[in-house]
Formats: C-alpha cells, sequence, structure tokens
C-alpha cells in the first residue's frame, strides 16, 4: 500500500516537472510511467471496491478490508487532486486520462465521484477551445497539416 502512495507522489511530480521530458526517450518513458501507473492504482481501488460489496467475510476481516479500502480511497483521491491541480494547457494534454475517468465514475465513493465529475467537466471545457497544444503527452503531428479537434 505505501508503494502506491510513493507511486502517486512521482507520477504527480511527473506531470508537473518542467523539463525533465526533453529527452524523446525519456519523455517516452515517463509518458508510459504516469499511464500506466495511473490505470494500475484506479484498477487497484476499483477491485477493492467491488470486492468490498461482493466478498463476504467474518468481522475481523472485513474491518482490515474497510481500512484498506479507506486508504485506497485517499491515494486515488490524491491523484485526482493532482490531476485537478494541473493547468489548463497541460491538462487538455492528457486526453487517455478520459477513458480511466469514466470507469471510476459510477463509484460508491462520493468524493471520487466528485473529483471525477470536476475533471470530466473541465476536460469537456478544454475541449470546447479552439486552441490545439501540443505537448510531452499528446502525439505530434507530423504532417505538414495543421491539427483539427477531429484529429486529437
Amino acid at each position: 500500500m505505501f508503494g502506491r502512495k510513493l507511486l502517486v507522489q512521482f507520477i504527480t511530480l511527473l506531470t508537473f516537472e518542467e523539463g525533465c521530458f526533453d529527452d524523446l526517450q525519456d519523455s517516452s518513458l515517463a509518458q508510459e510511467l504516469v499511464v500506466n501507473g495511473t490505470r494500475t492504482v484506479i484498477e487497484s481501488f476499483l477491485e477493492k471496491e467491488t470486492a468490498m460489496t461482493d466478498e463476504p467475510r467474518d468481522p475481523v476481516s472485513e474491518a482490515c478490508y474497510i481500512v484498506e479500502l479507506g486508504y485506497m480511497t485517499s491515494i486515488v483521491c490524491d491523484l485526482l487532486d493532482g490531476y485537478t491541480k494541473m493547468d489548463d494547457a497541460r491538462f487538455s494534454t492528457l486526453t487517455w486520462l478520459r477513458p480511466i475517468l469514466s470507469s471510476l465514475i459510477e463509484s460508491n465513493t462520493k468524493s471520487i465521484r466528485t473529483s471525477v465529475q470536476t475533471l470530466v467537466s473541465r476536460s469537456f471545457d478544454t475541449l470546447s477551445g479552439d486552441e490545439v497544444v501540443s505537448s510531452r503527452f499528446r502525439p505530434q503531428n507530423t504532417s505538414d497539416q495543421p491539427l483539427t479537434k477531429t484529429e486529437t
């Protein structure tokens, strides 16, 4: 569990760090770490939350499971808060995050649902802008044609 908390802190640092992806190889490795780390943390949370309601347990293991789920909830909230704190230009480049967020929208935890709703509405707000932002988290346009909304 403590390793997941460190992973979330590292993901947050990577997404906010300016200039740490100047080398193209480092950029792709860091992007892969951020995407896979985010996906892993959220999938682990969803598995715990689903198992909480599906599996019968004795009272002692039930109490342990509740504590573990609470800790996972805290970790996911920290991760979502990190994405919430991003500026719009950087957040709009995280197109891979939308499908991951959709899996959390029906969470039983109100704080997570609220954070997800905030991020989803923000992602739609940034999509409505006319400007397309290029970044380390979006594939670069290699053609001579400018990017349009449908190509993103």
